[in-house]
């Protein structure tokens, strides 16, 4: 399984230099002011859409989450990651009309519980203070099929 970090054009004043995906992921949730454009409904929707596209033909999607400035997902590839993100890339910004991302991609391999990773993506809305509950953001896997997660628990 492969732990995936991509984040909006303009959503940090620099590069960031920081050793973990955690440390990256903390800048982007307290990046105040910055460009937010996946806190537009129209923009969140074409990434949910190609995200769950590519499910069973470029990777299995295991767990997702469409922040207001970056994304995280859980996949397990079935062609390398920068076939991968190219594609939803330039997809997403192909229907968007705009340059969305940020050409590069923070990932790790989840060598350990894969479960206790979807539960951190899926959680993350609520950790940044955009919902009380995971299922309540509409922009991941959790709202998406809470059936499925339910079922698997």
């Amino acid at each position: 399984m492969l732990f995936v970090t991509w984040r909006l054009r303009g959503s940090l004043r620099q590069k960031p230099h920081c050793a973990t995906v955690s440390a990256v992921d903390r800048l982007l949730d307290r990046a105040p002011g910055e460009r937010l454009l996946l806190a537009q409904p129209r923009y969140a929707r074409i990434v949910k859409r190609s995200l769950t596209r590519y499910d069973g033909e470029l990777y299995g999607l295991d767990a997702w989450v469409v922040m207001h400035n970056h994304i995280h997902l859980l996949i397990e590839p079935m062609v390398g990651i920068s076939h991968i993100a190219r594609t939803i890339m330039d997809e997403t910004e192909d229907l968007a009309h705009t340059t969305i991302w940020v050409r590069e991609s923070y990932e790790r391999v989840v060598t350990t519980d894969a479960a206790e990773t979807a539960h951190w993506i899926e959680t993350h809305p609520v950790r940044a203070g955009l919902a009380s509950r995971p299922e309540e953001f509409e922009w991941s896997s959790a709202h998406a099929e809470p059936s499925r997660k339910r079922a698997a628990a």
